[in-house]
């Protein structure tokens, strides 16, 4: 009962808006978006343009054999 309440409270869209507000990260709430700042919803270090976006990769997961892979390659460049 307790986490359902938690749930509703979080989802309210002024709980929301306060969250992401305060750890300055887009929220998957549309209402909470909709009643944000202005400041807020134009940042483009949490909305990125679309110019941006297009030069980014998506990161998939390929299996654990290519993830070991890849942090082994990570970690060659971290130490370098």
């Amino acid at each position: 009962m307790n986490a359902h309440a938690f749930i509703n409270f979080v989802l309210d869209p002024e709980v929301g808006k306060a969250i992401a507000a305060t750890i300055q990260y887009a929220t998957g709430n549309g209402k909470a978006r909709e009643i944000s700042d202005e400041k807020y919803k134009t940042n483009p270090a949490i909305f990125p343009p679309p110019e941006v976006i297009a030069k980014c990769e998506p990161s998939l997961y390929l299996g654990e054999e290519a993830t070991k892979v890849r942090d082994e390659m990570w970690t060659r460049i971290q130490a370098a």
